[in-house]
């Protein structure tokens, strides 16, 4: 990972405080690289939803809002935190949102990424070695790009980025809900790999069998 800031990171009162761990985890290059397998273009303006706990709130923000408005000066981007209390449906769990140019949000999300992924435990409660658990959520009028038939398209990103990907379950979605949340398991690398590419199913015509068989420069050996 590539060090690119040192700003000092706390929550607000009564929050628990989480430091920043001050990384990006894909470098642009790389990134650029995932863009151009995927067929996705870099300056495509978009937004980019990840959901996130409370207690995660502070380590994007930073003191007074200070890393925020870093990023959202280094990569020319706006982010956005849900208030306290304005919740996702039906959890305790809140959003965070960046708009901009689709390559530069991803950006944010990699220097953000190792301070909001939730750690994969086993059934005894153990962390799973480098394994984390990113949630992100997708508008219900896109959400049928990313399944195919027998959830074709999931199983060949799974296989292209060594990611697990898994839609939420249609039975455990609030009434009138008007997203879907997908969570997905891997390195914080391949979890942005696996990101990278549901935006590109969302806003390309890719079909199932389209991405390359090996995406360039990641690592796809998983045990998840």
């Amino acid at each position: 990972p590539v060090k690119r800031h040192s700003i000092k990171v706390c929550c607000g009162v009564g929050e628990e405080i989480i430091p920043s761990q001050n990384e990006t985890i894909v470098t642009e290059t790389k990134l650029k690289e995932w863009f151009a397998a995927f067929n996705l273009d870099f300056d495509f303006n978009a937004s980019i939803k990840v959901v996130i706990n409370g207690r995660q709130v502070g380590a994007i923000l930073g003191t007074s809002g200070q890393r925020s408005k870093t990023l959202q000066d280094i990569y020319d981007t706006k982010i956005f935190v849900t208030q306290a209390g304005d919740f996702l449906p039906g959890s305790r769990q809140r959003l965070f949102q960046v708009n901009g140019k689709l390559g530069r949000c991803m950006m944010v999300l990699s220097d953000t990424i190792a301070d909001i992924a939730e750690p994969v435990r086993n059934d005894m409660g153990e962390e799973k070695q480098n394994l984390q658990s990113l949630s992100v959520i997708f508008p219900m009028d896109v959400v049928s790009k990313l399944f195919g038939e027998a959830g074709s398209i999931l199983k060949n990103l799974i296989h292209v980025t060594g990611a697990n990907v898994v839609a939420q379950n249609s039975d455990h979605m609030m009434p009138m809900q008007d997203f879907r949340r997908f969570n997905i398991v891997g390195t914080l690398e391949q979890i942005l790999a696996a990101y990278a590419g549901l935006l590109a199913l969302c806003v390309t015509d890719k079909k199932y069998g389209e991405f390359s068989e090996q995406l360039p420069t990641i690592h796809t050996d998983s045990s998840w």
